[in-house]
């Protein structure tokens, strides 16, 4: 990949992520950056047949180009299936083009422009000037909406981490610095989602660097399987049954109540309104323009904040099954190839931020713009395991002849 090519993916994913607010030069970015599915014509065969193998995740463009059909917004529905077909062509150009470590370096770039403009953003306040030179609201503010920027912190986290677990000396004391930098910058950011899932992270980390060491003492556990069952259970009931008795307090510790911020009413008529079409949902990326015809929403409300109830709501259950089926394959193959191949194990821990971030918010496939990254990094590694398998199964035809 020359430098150019390079620095044009870095530099329109760290536009197109949000980071910065819903500026000026977005809409070029966007251009830049969905105008990379033309370098496919440089492995036309390849992307055909990683295309025919990954049939399944066509099925979600195609349902979403399909519900157009019973959308009372058609024009809408079809614009944002558009980006959502264009996200996923930029993520089977990232698995036909590059090998994993040119991604790697990509988003190590990606992730490090973005932790260093978030440190000098609240060294120097520059959300607050912002907040006083333009005149628009809280949400278009650089580094000032939580949402956004803890989102882009947590992913930047789980780069770092991997960063400094394949470092050595003074690179890994770099990586874990920047680590460090990443949950700070959550924490002024005031996102207890990112906070958690950065939590979720490192405990998916330990356990996958755990395993190895606690198989040499196999035969003991096995051995002792019951009684550590039993001791296993006198410890997590009651810490369970505490946690839901006191989840007000402990929510509270973090500035949050069991009303999630509103959240709880919004899925109280999210869940309403999807029986109005259960099996087919209102159609991709209509669904919070029809809903407040039903129900009054505040503001705010613009998605489901809750990726199962997102899917259902815009796609009906069949969508729901559909991109549920494909989040269980990729962690599946994660896990299946965890100690053999490095991109498992950012795709581990990416499914992670996904799942974590599925309970408070709907990044995976939500239909706005400046979350079409995360699908994009989703498609990205679908594909990269499809091309894996196609690969196994040549080499094995191969084999045989």
């Amino acid at each position: 990949m020359s430098a150019l090519e390079k620095y044009w993916i870095v530099t329109a994913l760290t536009v197109v992520s949000g980071a910065f607010g819903i500026l000026i030069w977005q809409p070029a970015a966007l251009i830049l950056f969905y105008m990379l599915p033309s370098l496919l014509i440089y492995h036309k065969q390849q992307a055909i047949d990683v295309s025919l193998k990954s049939w399944p995740i066509w099925l979600v463009v195609v349902w979403g180009f399909i519900s157009s059909q019973w959308s009372r917004y058609p024009f809408v529905t079809i614009s944002w299936t558009i980006l959502l077909l264009l996200s996923t062509l930029v993520g089977l150009l990232m698995a036909v083009r590059y090998e994993h470590d040119t991604i790697e370096d990509i988003l190590q770039n990606f992730a490090s422009i973005i932790i260093l403009f978030g440190v000098i953003g609240n060294l120097f306040n520059i959300a607050s000037v912002m907040n006083t030179i333009i005149q628009t609201d809280r949400w278009s503010e650089i580094f000032y909406d939580k949402n956004i920027a803890g989102r882009i912190y947590a992913f930047s986290f789980i780069i770092f981490l991997l960063k400094a677990e394949k470092s050595r000396s003074w690179q890994r004391l770099l990586w874990m610095t920047l680590c460090l930098c990443s949950v700070v910058l959550i924490r002024q950011a005031d996102s207890a989602t990112a906070l958690i899932t950065v939590i979720l992270v490192t405990v998916v980390f330990a356990c996958w660097k755990s395993i190895p060491v606690l198989a040499k003492f196999a035969p003991v556990f096995r051995k002792r399987l019951p009684q550590l069952m039993v001791i296993s259970m006198t410890v997590i009931i009651p810490i369970a049954v505490l946690m839901i008795l006191y989840l007000d307090a402990i929510l509270g510790l973090i500035g949050r109540s069991s009303q999630l911020s509103g959240r709880t009413k919004l899925w109280d008529i999210s869940q309403k309104a999807g029986w109005e079409s259960p099996v087919l949902g209102f159609g991709y990326g209509t669904a919070f323009v029809e809903i407040p015809t039903i129900a009054p929403l505040d503001t705010w409300m613009i998605h489901a904040h809750n990726l199962y109830l997102e899917l259902w709501l815009q796609l009906g259950i069949i969508g729901f099954i559909i991109v549920i089926s494909l989040i269980v394959f990729v962690l599946l193959l994660s896990i299946q190839s965890l100690y053999t191949d490095e991109k498992s194990r950012f795709s581990l821990l990416f499914i992670t931020f996904v799942l974590a971030y599925s309970v408070t918010e709907s990044d995976l496939i939500s239909a706005k713009v400046d979350v079409a990254w995360v699908w994009v990094m989703f498609s990205y590694l679908y594909f990269s395991f499809q091309q894996q398998l196609l690969l196994k199964t040549a080499d094995s035809k191969r084999g045989e002849a």
